[in-house]
This record gives C-alpha cells, sequence and structure tokens, in this order.
C-alpha cells in the first residue's frame, strides 16, 4: 500500500505540474489579444502635442525643388529641438485648393473656407430609411445606396488608392453615379448623396449632414491632431516673406496671423522657425475651479523640463477659457470661447497651475468639464496696438452711445475715467507701456480683509490700500505681486447711474470685441425724468423753506401784511398732494407696455427709483408748512 501511495502522489505531482504548463502557455497566448482589447491610456500632462504643418509655396518663389526640401528639412529639425518632447510634428504640402487661400489673405482664412471643398454625406431628415441616422458610423452600415456625380466618385476612388479605412471602402461600394445628385437630393427624390459641402445651403431644414470621416479630410484629421499650422511662403519685393496661422483642433479655433521676412534662402529656414513659438498656444486644462479661482492642468507639462519650451505656461501669462460640448458620437454641438473672461497663472510646477479668473460680470468662472464637455484655456497672443470696444444693446446691431468707459486697476481697484462711447458704440482701448499686475486671489482676499477691519476698528473712517502699511499687523503685499505677461484689464461701461457691465479684455487681441450689454433704454428714459422731477423738489423745498423763513422775519418785525403776502405766495406754490398726483402719472406713463415691452432686468430697477422718489416725497415735503405759517400769523394779530 505504500508503494502505490507514493506513486500516486509522483503522478498526481506530474499532472498539476503539466496543467500548470499548460495553464501558462494559453495565458501567454492570450496575453497580446487581451492587451490588443484594452484601450490606449491617455494622461494629459503626459501626452505629447500632435502636430501638422502643412505648407505653401508661392509660384514667386523661384528656388529649386532640392533648396525647398532642405528647407522644409532644416525646419523640421529646428523645430524638434525647439519644443523638444511636447509635440510630435509631421509636414505635407497643404491642398492645392487652399494654397490659393493662403497667398490671398491669410488673416481672412476661416474654418468654413478650409472646408468647403471638402465632401460631405447628407441624408434626408424626413425619409423613413435615413431620418433617424445622425453618424457617419450609422451611415456606412445603414444607406444601402448612395448618390455622387462623376467627379465626386473619381476623387473618391484616387483618393482612396491613397489612404483609405475600412469604412472608407464600404462607403466606395455603395455609391452609385448621379450627375444629378445634388438637384435630385434638394427635391426631395433621394434620400442621401455625398457632395461637395459647397453645393448645399446652411438652412435647409429637410437634409442632415453628417460628419464625415474621409481619412483625408478635416474633420478625421481633427480627431488624430492637436494643432494644425498653415505656413505660407511667398515674396515681397526682394524679401521672402513667411505667414503662420495656428488652427487648435480641439477648438476648431484659428489663432492670428504671424509673419516675418528674410533676405537670403540660405538662412530662411531660421527665420520661419521663429514664428512657431509665437504663434503656438499651450492648452491647459480647468481640474477645479470657484467664481474667482482654477487649478489647471498644462497638455505636455510633464514633458517640459525646460522654461524655454515655447509649451510652457509661465506665471503672469493670461490664459482664454474655452468650452466644446459633444454629442453621443463625439461631434462637436458647441465650440464657444467665453466672452470677456480670462485667467492669470499665479502659480505653476510646469503641469499643476493655479490662476486667477476674471470673468464677464462677476460670472460663474470657468466651470469644470465632463466626459462630453471639455473646459480648456489658451494661452492669449495679442498682435494688435488696440482694441476698439463695441457697445450694442442686447443680441441686436443697435450701438449704445455716450456710456461712460472706466478702467479699474488690478491691484489697487482704483479707477481711472477713459471716456465715453461714440455714436457707433466705440471706444478704442489701446494697449498700454505697462501691463500692471495681480496678486493671488487669497493674498488680495486677505488684504482687503485686513483693510476692512481696519476700517471698522477706526469708527468707520475710510481706509485706503495705503492704510495697510500702518496696520498693527501689515501685510505687506508687494512681495506677492505678479507682473502681467498681456495687457490684461477690467473694463466698466456705465450707463447713466448704473453700471451695466464689467468687461475682462485683452486689447489687441482682435480689432473689434463686441459687447452685447442689457437693453437699458427704458431704465434711461424714467431716470431722466425722475432726476429732473427730484430737481423740480428739490427747487420746491428750497422755495417753501425761503417763504417760511421770510414769514417768521416779517412777523419778527411786525410786518404782518408782507407776511400774509409770503403766505399767499407760499400757498401758490406746489405741496406734496399735487408732486404725489404728479409722480404717479409719470410713473404709470414709464412703465406702460405699450410702446414696447420692459426688459425683466429694468423693472424692479425702475420701481426702486420711483420709491426712492417718493421717499424723499415724504421726508421734506409735507404740507404742513403754510399751516403752521397761518398759526403764527394769526398768533401776531392776536396779540396787536
Amino acid at each position: 500500500m505504500d508503494y502505490v501511495s507514493e506513486d500516486s502522489a509522483r503522478l498526481s505531482g506530474r499532472v498539476n505540474l503539466l496543467a500548470r504548463l499548460i495553464s501558462v502557455t494559453l495565458l501567454l497566448g492570450w496575453t497580446p489579444t487581451l492587451c490588443a482589447q484594452v484601450p490606449e491610456v491617455k494622461v494629459w500632462e503626459f501626452e505629447p502635442y500632435r502636430v501638422q504643418l502643412w505648407y505653401a509655396f508661392s509660384p514667386e518663389v523661384t528656388v529649386s525643388q532640392l533648396a525647398k526640401d532642405a528647407f522644409l528639412q532644416h525646419l523640421h529639425d529646428e523645430l524638434e529641438r525647439t519644443f523638444a518632447a511636447a509635440w510630435r510634428l509631421s509636414h505635407r504640402s497643404a491642398p492645392r485648393q487652399l494654397q490659393a487661400l493662403f497667398q490671398a489673405d491669410m488673416d481672412q482664412l476661416t474654418l468654413e473656407q478650409i472646408q468647403q471643398n471638402e465632401l460631405v454625406l447628407v441624408v434626408s431628415a424626413e425619409d423613413e430609411a435615413t431620418k433617424s441616422i445622425r453618424s457617419y458610423e450609422a451611415a456606412v452600415a445603414g444607406l444601402t445606396e448612395v448618390a455622387v456625380t462623376q467627379s465626386v466618385m473619381d476623387a473618391l476612388n484616387s483618393a482612396s488608392e491613397l489612404q483609405a479605412d475600412e469604412a472608407t471602402l464600404a462607403l466606395a461600394k455603395k455609391c452609385r453615379v448621379d450627375n444629378a445628385a445634388v438637384d435630385r437630393l434638394l427635391n426631395g427624390q433621394i434620400a442621401s448623396a455625398l457632395v461637395p459641402r459647397s453645393a448645399l445651403a446652411e438652412d435647409n431644414k429637410s437634409l442632415r449632414q453628417i460628419v464625415t470621416l474621409l481619412p483625408w479630410q478635416t474633420e478625421s484629421l481633427f480627431r488624430t491632431t492637436d494643432k494644425l499650422f498653415f505656413l505660407n511662403i511667398g515674396m515681397k519685393g526682394q524679401h521672402f516673406e513667411f505667414q503662420l496661422r495656428e488652427l487648435d483642433c480641439s477648438m476648431r479655433f484659428l489663432g492670428p496671423t504671424f509673419a516675418a521676412s528674410a533676405t537670403d534662402w540660405l538662412h530662411a529656414w531660421r527665420v520661419a522657425a521663429t514664428l512657431f513659438p509665437q504663434a503656438f498656444a499651450p492648452v491647459a486644462r480647468v481640474e477645479e475651479s470657484t467664481t474667482n479661482t482654477a487649478s489647471l492642468l498644462l497638455r505636455a507639462g510633464g514633458l517640459i523640463v525646460d522654461d524655454s519650451n515655447p509649451a510652457v505656461i509661465q506665471v503672469g501669462d493670461v490664459l482664454h477659457p474655452m468650452v466644446r460640448r459633444d454629442d453621443r458620437n463625439g461631434v462637436p454641438i458647441l465650440l464657444q470661447s467665453q466672452a470677456w473672461t480670462y485667467a492669470v497663472v499665479t502659480e505653476t510646477d510646469r503641469s499643476k497651475m493655479q490662476a486667477n479668473v476674471y470673468s464677464y460680470s462677476g460670472g460663474v468662472g470657468l466651470g469644470r468639464g465632463n466626459r462630453r464637455t471639455q473646459r480648456l484655456l489658451l494661452r492669449v497672443r495679442p498682435t494688435t496696438q488696440a482694441t476698439d470696444i463695441r457697445v450694442v444693446v442686447g443680441m441686436t446691431d443697435e450701438p449704445q452711445s455716450g456710456c461712460f468707459v472706466y478702467r479699474r486697476d488690478l491691484l489697487t481697484s482704483e479707477f481711472e475715467y477713459l471716456g465715453r462711447t461714440d455714436w457707433r458704440g466705440h471706444f478704442r482701448i489701446e494697449v498700454p507701456g505697462h501691463y500692471g499686475a495681480v496678486l493671488p486671489e487669497e493674498i488680495r482676499r486677505r488684504k482687503y480683509q485686513a483693510l476692512r477691519d481696519a476700517q471698522a476698528k477706526t469708527n468707520n473712517v475710510p481706509a485706503t490700500a495705503a492704510d495697510a502699511a500702518d496696520l498693527d499687523d501689515p501685510l505687506d503685499t508687494e512681495a506677492y505681486e505678479i507682473p502681467l505677461r498681456a495687457p490684461l484689464m477690467q473694463i466698466y461701461i456705465k450707463n447713466g447711474e448704473k453700471v451695466t457691465g464689467k468687461l475682462s479684455m485683452v486689447p489687441g487681441l482682435e480689432e473689434v470685441s463686441v459687447a452685447n450689454l442689457p437693453d437699458d433704454r427704458r431704465r434711461l428714459e424714467t431716470e431722466a425724468f425722475l432726476r429732473g422731477f427730484q430737481s423740480d423738489i428739490v427747487d420746491l423745498i428750497g422755495l417753501r423753506n425761503l417763504y417760511g423763513a421770510r414769514i417768521k422775519l416779517y412777523l419778527k418785525n411786525q410786518e404782518i401784511d408782507k407776511a400774509k403776502q409770503a403766505l399767499s405766495e407760499l400757498q401758490d406754490l406746489g405741496n406734496f398732494s399735487d408732486m404725489a398726483r404728479e409722480l404717479d402719472l409719470i410713473q404709470r406713463r414709464m412703465i406702460d407696455e405699450s410702446n414696447g415691452e420692459i426688459p425683466r432686468h429694468a423693472k424692479p430697477q425702475i420701481d426702486s427709483m420711483f420709491q426712492s422718489t417718493r421717499n424723499l416725497l415724504q421726508k421734506y415735503l409735507q404740507d404742513g408748512l403754510a399751516e403752521e405759517s397761518r398759526r403764527l400769523i394769526a398768533a401776531a394779530e392776536s396779540t396787536n
């Protein structure tokens, strides 16, 4: 029995060992499959920017193709050295139809122009077979036939030979040539077609344009690229001229154009390379935010080892927040820069940053992102010497002329009167010679709390920033001041007696900035009437008091007849009842909406102005003065 047990134990051990070897073999065989199924995890601060450069040589540039190739290679190598690990760059010649746009006017280039000749898949929003199709993948899977013109079919086949994916090949198999495809689609005779974007009207509600992810088109490029640069190489006189512009692909945001020139071709690539740090806008993501502060994370910040890298964001840099909201298919349904809102970096370790937020009229700050919403900030790049603020009524184009414009210092909170808007509602803000400074929000809050405490201790004697040095425990904030690296300003717009807008802005960022401020015309009209009425009240109070004083003086001098004459003139003046009735008439006229609806925000302000005027009447214009004067005259007559 002992021998049998020993043999059984050996056999069992060998079986277990064999089972383990088989398990390990199977696991090793499955590992590549399992790894292939796990999606790639991207870490924001360690993910380099994916950058493409589209270039175009003007026909006037007559250097050889070999010289052009050397220029591009030198430029590529220089940019790789400059940005180091923060980006991955590739370059290619710009599509032929875009090269003419580059050379015409780079400043006027728009995203619509870039995409106008691209193909777009269009389906009927009313046909039963296509009205539920909303994504490219669903269209490729669900459509049985797609109409195309012969030219579109040729272009599709030509491009597919060079660059195509499974979805594109599947779509190409379903395409059928129909040279009247556009007309038949517009007339509702067919339910789907692949047509140039420029052939369609944007306001056709019976058709739905599907975001068409053909690999060679921009919509597909935007999903795999972070930054797209447009470089035009041309001639201006005897000089080589370079124009560069950046497109942030995630936000579909075109930055300003930067230009430079070179006298000789040998070193032209060096001149062109200097434009990229100017045009490149580093991107930060909002992690946490309040109304006045935000915690940010810099894209590729963990890959930056040198503060000279153009992809770094430094203390004092000014950032412009933008919002992108996607639908369930990843297609942006909202792309918007937050108007009159900016952030100033107050602390950074190259990846994580703290920032002050300066928002429109004390807005809600930056907010946070989620799976479908991205909240990003791009560093500002002002290029002009001034910006015109254009103040208009609400969302209309009607100018608000005569508005008072003030500037509030971000460091001292002192106000400076700048002027008034002209008849067009315009006011020019020049880029200052000195950008100024800010305090981190926590330091600023502590400083002004100390000033308020000092004011309370001195029996409400007004305290100023200069008084901080006199505090028992002074908070010396000079060491915390952060010089701004861009000309951020806070502009206040005042209409009549009311501030209608607090606008944070960067002069030089754009030529004209439109401020859509509330419709304040009814409140201003009421204010004008009531200011005149209040002046009448003050004049009346002065006259009544003057007559009252004369009556007393006449009685003191025993001039009773003159006192009676003064009383008669006093009684002819308006009294409380007369003025109250007139005020009621003014109020009924001002709140009458037969001439137009009063904006909701203006109604409580109008009511408050009328109540203040009534309080003025009740306090200073009672009817007892005439009665008191009659008693004094009667008493004087009885004693004589």
